[in-house]
């Protein structure tokens, strides 16, 4: 009679496989996320563009894509993003401090060619993920970021229940010339 040890060490080999497929497809659409844009400038607008793609990628039948978005200050926010964001500086993501356009001192973050290279297998390996990520990131990316929350907040109000922008959010549109503070930029 085999011990419950050995039945649950079985159970927990054969189910990681499919737990690497999981980080695997997850990693390799937030570098291809990064690849698209070049670069995404704050914490605010990655979690935007891969909140935005998550919800592209479900029709696709891509479960393993963040899920697990919460409320936050400035929209929806992901412990698990910000863990793999973390786990992966200096090996796949490079995070540096820069100035935006408008002046204000943001953290960058950019691929490193180990994460380039994901991305790139991703990108040949699922070319209808490339296409669809591409779709969010080609609309959003340059956008200013007052623009990118107020579009995000129309269609997921729910995920602002804590939010800082009130009425800036809920207003009128926004103008394309329109920048946040460093507050937006850095949360």
């Amino acid at each position: 009679m085999a011990s419950y040890f050995s039945l649950r060490s079985t159970q927990v080999k054969s189910e990681l496989p499919k737990l690497e497929r999981a980080v695997s497809n997850r990693l390799g659409c937030l570098m291809v996320v990064v690849h698209l844009s070049q670069f995404v400038e704050g914490r605010t607008r990655l979690n935007l563009l891969a909140f935005l793609s998550s919800k592209r990628l479900e029709s696709l039948a891509i479960d393993d894509f963040y899920q697990d978005w919460t409320a936050g200050k400035f929209g929806p926010v992901s412990k698990m993003l910000a863990a793999d964001v973390e786990r992966n500086l200096g090996t796949l993501l490079g995070k540096w401090n820069v100035k935006n356009m408008a002046g204000f001192s943001v953290i960058r973050y950019g691929l490193l060619a180990s994460g380039e290279e994901i991305a790139r297998g991703m990108m040949a390996r699922r070319p209808d993920v490339m296409s669809s990520l591409n779709e969010v990131v080609s609309e959003h990316i340059r956008m200013p970021l007052k623009s990118f929350l107020a579009e995000v907040h129309s269609q997921y109000p729910e995920l602002f229940v804590k939010s800082g922008l009130g009425r800036q959010a809920r207003g009128p549109p926004l103008s394309e010339g329109t920048y946040l503070d460093k507050e937006y930029d850095e949360s």
